[in-house]
């Protein structure tokens, strides 16, 4: 009997104690994003409150809806997340039209010229879609703000500032998507002789055997240009993100089935590329708004490991936050 006695005292205590340490441990307060949830194309009929209302009990704090929204669904989409506190997660075009395949002539493809000085009135290129010849020059004031077409300010503060203002639960994940993967990418292969500035975010210095060093973003290049002025306009500040592609290889016998080699990079590269962006500036054009500044720091990076049948997608935050707005991925495609 007093065996019973000790033994169920002894599991009331080790019952006490792990209740009690499970208590203490805080609140998870790592946004979750839902992404992918019906498919790529998910259609806007099917995007409901019931549907969002679910995943919120499901402790989801964002949503992503695939594609790019046009304005009449990005509206319907922001109101709907707005209504229910849900972050929406969106892939603004605005922005994703300067390096994009399926944008508009008049955006797509525009770069900082390296081969021209910033004062030059060549200084930004338009290459055609082929990357093989350009189609169009102009100076660094008509493509900072001067245009009321084409121009960065145009189209990042008086369309998607604009347009996004007053919708307070907004999150940019899908906006430079693996881009220092894709443009180190390109300079390796070396198929075209301008896709190495697509998309515009570092410079064109390089290393033996012509593959970008990734050692500095350009301070007068698209990118640079849209995260300042997108962060720094009084119409509405929208916050920023660059998403990474793991640089990483891998050799075809190192993985059963694999056809040819997967090369990406190394570890080294990944470090450089994320070095050089924790230290971007942003240099305006040389009509008094030539400015050297850093960029604002970034809220978090995601890192997508390729292999041949899947696409594993994680997000790293970084030791800062921005009123919640980052939110981590989960899932794979």
């Amino acid at each position: 009997m007093n065996r019973f006695i000790i033994a169920f005292i002894i599991l009331s205590l080790l019952f006490i104690s792990a209740e009690a340490a499970y208590s203490s441990f805080p609140d998870n307060t790592i946004p979750t994003l839902a992404m992918r949830i019906r498919g790529l194309d998910l259609s806007l009929r099917n995007i409901t409150l019931e549907l969002l209302c679910e995943l919120s009990w499901l402790n989801f704090d964002a949503v992503n809806f695939a594609g790019i929204a046009s304005n009449d669904n990005f509206i319907i989409l922001m109101s709907l997340c707005d209504s229910l506190g849900v972050y929406y997660s969106i892939c603004p075009e605005a922005i994703m039209q300067y390096f994009k395949a399926w944008a508009d002539p008049e955006y797509r493809y525009w770069f900082r010229n390296s081969d021209f000085l910033i004062t030059s009135d060549s200084c930004f290129a338009r290459c055609n879609a082929e990357f093989n010849s350009i189609v169009q020059y102009t100076s660094a004031v008509i493509m900072h703000h001067a245009d009321t077409a084409f121009s960065i300010k145009t189209t990042v503060v008086n369309e998607l500032a604009y347009t996004t203002f007053g919708h307070d639960f907004l999150w940019y994940y899908e906006v430079y998507d693996e881009a220092p993967s894709k443009q180190w990418l390109h300079a390796v292969r070396n198929d075209y002789p301008w896709d190495d500035y697509i998309p515009n975010v570092y410079t064109q210095d390089t290393l033996s055997g012509d593959t970008l060093s990734l050692e500095e973003v350009e301070t007068s290049g698209i990118f640079s240009w849209q995260k300042y002025l997108a962060e720094n306009n009084e119409t509405n500040e929208v916050p920023f993100t660059l998403n990474y592609g793991l640089l990483h290889t891998i050799e075809q016998d190192e993985y059963t089935g694999l056809e040819g080699d997967i090369v990406y990079g190394t570890m080294a590269d990944q470090a450089t590329s994320v070095r050089a962006m924790m230290e971007a500036e942003y240099q305006g054009p040389p009509d008094g708004h030539n400015i050297l500044c850093p960029l604002t720091i970034f809220l978090c990076s995601s890192v997508s490991i390729t292999i041949p049948s899947a696409t594993f997608i994680q997000i790293r935050l970084l030791p800062i936050q921005f009123q919640q707005k980052c939110a981590i991925m989960t899932g794979c495609s």
